[in-house]
């Protein structure tokens, strides 16, 4: 996310009066979609389904919404409508993002979460360290 400003000010020619008035509104998208997620795999829960099938059905969700709306986005020709893409795109992420945080509550035993949780960051952060070191072609 901290590409977007220079993104919409680079690709989709906003000012900076425009980036005051709508850079925000992805972030807002996307705490709303971590909301609705979360939301979701509880009353499906609640509604007698598995948790593993809740989970699935809200990561599924979230991947098809993203997918319906990052690729549009890059061909549109509006700046806005571009916008409005990346609000509901991001808002999807974090529809099934949710999701991801509850994983290993629901797939380890208590005593073993917070280690997963570190092994999980160790390996994303490596996996980010080594992607910043990858040559450009």
């Amino acid at each position: 996310m901290f590409w977007l400003p220079q993104y919409l000010i680079d690709v989709r020619g906003f000012d900076l009066r425009a980036i005051a008035l709508f850079a925000w509104l992805p972030w807002v998208f996307a705490d709303l979609g971590a909301l609705s997620g979360g939301s979701l795999s509880s009353a499906l829960v609640r509604r007698g389904q598995s948790i593993n099938s809740a989970r699935k059905w809200v990561i599924w969700l979230g991947a098809v919404l993203v997918a319906m709306a990052v690729v549009p986005a890059f061909y549109v020709e509006s700046s806005m409508v571009a916008l409005a893409l990346i609000c509901f795109g991001l808002f999807a992420i974090q529809v099934k993002g949710s999701v991801f945080f509850t994983l290993p509550t629901d797939l380890f035993p208590a005593d073993r979460v917070a280690t997963v949780w570190g092994v999980f960051g160790a390996v994303g952060s490596l996996g980010g360290s080594l992607l910043g070191y990858w040559p450009a072609s």
